[in-house]
């Protein structure tokens, strides 16, 4: 990364192409034909993860340089900066997928008249680096040194630029305390989130405090940003900072379900988070255990939130972000569309809009099986592959790995292979693809072996290739894919690679064979010799 200049960080061509890899992760799990949604159509945007940055993201990333939300996507694409959204719950107990930046809607400092003016006043300061000692908490307090050495009028308590603004320098130490009045728009018990420390009329903020509507408090947070690299990760204390609050006594599924019905389709963004699910994370959460996930379950407040907007008998398309397996087995049975997102990028909403819209057809695929439940499963210290992942579970699953669907129906046929092969050559295979659909799409083909006579276990399935083909509407094409000899061996019992012999059961297609149509995947037996 040392020989790339910053200047290219957020071009055009990045940023396309960011898009595009969101356009192609995303995966459509259920489709009873709301989507593509038709143009003029009323939405509803509901769901904590709707206006969440946090989802776009995963653990370990870079600053976005446009991120978009699912809502922006959609007022971006629709045209309409009035969409109706609500966030209708949090993401889980006190964690929320709808914190508010801090911004000079709410935030005053005194000009030199002595009269209010919107903005928050802002003063950095150098800092001793043996100050801070605690890279673990997130609330660190600026030990600055000396006078201010720049000051300046922020509109909103976020900070994006990397270059420390006492020394110039890239990811260099400073601190900054930001002071003015606080005066809230309404009432409420509001909870504040970063680093830093929140002082209120005097007082250190340590959990929710209850701020009176158009009242004036005194306000100050000081934070300490570090360039050491290991602190930048552990604490949260990096330059791309920022101070959100949350106002907890509002009516969140009262709102939710007022704005719902009022519209024609309720497009729904639920699931988790980066910030609760990851890897040694300072969480313990009903479902969650230091970062691990302890059920796949969505939270509850989500599920009741999701099942009363349901009630109202709008259409629902679901969109859940997640970094890995959710058990959506109610929503399978009673939502009309749901698109898995993952945290699939800084354009996430863009990416949305264009495959709700029918403007892209959608694509990505599984990289995960989708359980119905944990029932059965060893802990995961257990590191013994019996009944896990797609190539030796034994049970029935919600979404098998690999799995998505499109716009357009796929058929293929004509499975073209070799009736026999000796062991260790490659193995080329050609598979016509018919685009049956009114809409081009960009499929992904998937094989798949089996090696019965392998005189030890093998898995069920093993996924050994897969290619991307660009096709037209009712177009058809010869997809091609050459599995090379390193793939058609087994494991022996002392851990060494075997070329396999026997007969290789081999499966071409929309993904694996046994679910779906049967046109979907072709099937043919080559005898490696």
């Amino acid at each position: 990364f040392a020989d790339i200049p910053l200047e290219v960080v957020g071009t055009e061509e990045h940023l396309a192409l960011t898009q595009k890899a969101s356009e192609r992760s995303l995966v459509l799990l259920k489709n009873n034909g709301v989507l593509p949604l038709q143009p003029g159509v009323k939405v509803a945007v509901i769901g904590p993860n709707a206006d969440n940055q946090d989802v776009l993201l995963g653990n370990y990333n870079g600053l976005p340089v446009n991120p978009v939300t699912v809502l922006k996507g959609i007022k971006n694409y629709t045209g309409n900066a009035a969409v109706p959204y609500a966030p209708g719950s949090a993401l889980i107990d006190d964690i929320y997928g709808h914190w508010q930046i801090l911004d000079e809607s709410v935030l005053f400092h005194r000009d030199e008249s002595g009269e209010l003016s919107p903005g928050v006043k802002v003063e950095y300061y150098a800092v001793a680096r043996e100050a801070v000692t605690d890279f673990s908490s997130l609330r660190v307090p600026a030990k600055q040194t000396g006078s201010a050495i720049a000051s300046e009028i922020l509109n909103k308590l976020q900070m994006r630029n990397l270059r420390s603004p006492v020394s110039g320098k890239w990811l260099d130490d400073f601190a900054m305390v930001a002071s003015g009045q606080l005066v809230p728009e309404e009432s409420g018990s509001y909870r504040f989130d970063g680093p830093g420390e929140v002082i209120l009329n005097g007082e250190v903020v340590t959990g929710a405090v209850e701020l009176k509507a158009n009242e004036s408090y005194d306000f100050k947070v000081s934070h300490r940003v570090v360039s050491n690299p290991v602190s930048n990760t552990a604490g949260g204390l990096r330059a791309d900072w920022q101070l959100r609050w949350v106002n907890e006594s509002q009516a969140l599924q009262e709102q939710a379900l007022e704005k719902a019905a009022n519209a024609d389709v309720v497009v729904m963004a639920v699931g988790i988070s980066p910030r609760i699910e990851g890897e040694e994370m300072p969480v313990k959460l009903e479902g969650f255990n230091y970062g691990d996930r302890t059920s796949i379950a969505l939270p509850a407040e989500q599920q009741a939130l999701i099942k009363a907007v349901e009630k109202l008998g709008k259409p629902v398309v679901l969109v859940n972000f997640s970094g890995s397996a959710m058990a959506l087995n109610w929503e399978q049975q009673n939502v009309d569309a749901i698109i898995q997102a993952f945290y699939p990028g800084e354009a996430t909403g863009t990416a949305l809009a264009r495959i709700l819209w029918g403007e892209v057809n959608p694509s990505g695929r599984l990289p995960v099986t989708f359980y119905k439940n944990l029932d059965g499963f060893a802990p995961l210290d257990d590191y013994a592959m019996a009944n896990r992942t797609y190539r030796y579970f034994e049970g029935d699953v919600l979404y098998p790995f690999g799995y998505g669907l499109g716009y357009s129906a796929m058929q293929y046929s004509n499975l073209q292979a070799p009736e026999s092969l000796t062991s260790g050559e490659d193995l080329t295979l050609q598979v016509e693809l018919s685009n049956l659909g009114e809409q081009a799409a960009s499929q992904v083909t998937q094989v798949y072996v089996s090696m019965p006579d392998a005189p030890v276990d093998t898995p069920k399935l093993s996924l050994k290739g897969f290619t991307r083909t660009e096709i037209g509407a009712g177009e058809a094409q010869t997809v091609s894919l050459t599995l090379s000899a390193d793939e058609l061996v087994y494991i022996n019992e002392q851990g060494q690679k075997v070329p396999y012999t026997g007969a290789l059961d081999v499966y071409m297609g929309d993904g694996q064979p046994g679910f779906g149509k049967p046109e979907k995947v072709a099937h043919t037996r080559i005898e490696l010799q």
